[in-house]
């Protein structure tokens, strides 16, 4: 189910890029599917795991991994959260298991740090109390 986040001050905060992609895959999703959602963020770090020791030694995989631990935080919260903050959730974990969004994950070290910022605003807009995600 789709539900109406604040579109201008997701742009405002995000840049017009990112926020397209994140309201892309904001919606209010069944508790179940939410739940399927916690294997896929792992792959998502397997997969910047294996491209780092293959190929591109430079994949920010200790962000990944703090984005991973931020997810699955978000999806344990995701219960008891309003439909606009379960909608903003949705769109940050999806954001975060697409490698190729406005920042492709694994080709570079900076890979992640769009996801960062999708996913420390969520926290923010939600109110979820957990730590932001710390881009070095």
């Amino acid at each position: 189910m789709k539900v109406n986040l604040d579109t201008d001050r997701a742009r405002d905060v995000l840049g017009e890029d990112i926020a397209g992609i994140f309201l892309d895959h904001a919606e209010v999703v069944p508790l179940e599917e939410a739940e399927r959602m916690v294997p896929l963020v792992n792959v998502h770090l397997e997969a910047a795991h294996k491209i780092r020791t293959s190929m591109i030694p430079d994949v920010d995989v200790r962000l990944a991994e703090k984005l991973t631990t931020a997810c699955l935080d978000l999806l344990k919260v995701y219960p008891g959260m309003s439909d606009k903050s379960r909608a903003a959730v949705v769109g940050a974990v999806r954001y975060f298991m697409q490698a190729n969004d406005a920042n492709d994950d694994l080709s570079s070290g900076e890979g992640f740090k769009d996801d960062a910022r999708v996913v420390n605003y969520v926290i923010e807009i939600t109110g979820a109390d957990l730590e932001r995600v710390k881009i070095e």
